[in-house]
């Protein structure tokens, strides 16, 4: 079945429910664009996994010291970017995590392909 024919919804009310899930004080939600109208469609299962994972995961690396941003842009259509201030995914990792599974110390190590 296409993505387009599963969870969508409007970028607005997707972008509220995200800033409710996600409390943690580290997480600041920036945007980068006018949502008045509900913007664009957006796979809201996709964006909530990634989302969810990404925030976890830099929470869990960088403990009390994270400072995590969430930010929706719309440029050749809606993208969703979370950055930490961690330090950087090793280049040897970072080759590989959108081609295949990659170990892990902790998850399913299933990477970002």
């Amino acid at each position: 079945m296409a993505l387009a024919n599963q969870g969508m919804m409007p970028l607005a009310q997707w972008w509220e429910g995200a800033q409710r899930r996600i409390t943690s004080p580290q997480v600041e939600f920036r945007c980068g664009v006018e949502l008045g109208d509900g913007g664009p469609d957006v796979p809201a299962e996709v964006f909530d996994g990634a989302l969810e994972n990404l925030t976890h995961n830099a929470l869990r690396k960088q403990g009390a010291e994270g400072e995590i941003q969430v930010q929706v842009e719309l440029a050749e259509g809606p993208a969703l970017t979370v950055r930490d201030n961690g330090s950087e995914i090793p280049e040897e990792i970072h080759k590989r995590m959108f081609s295949a599974p990659l170990p892990s110390s902790a998850g399913m190590g299933i990477g970002l392909y």
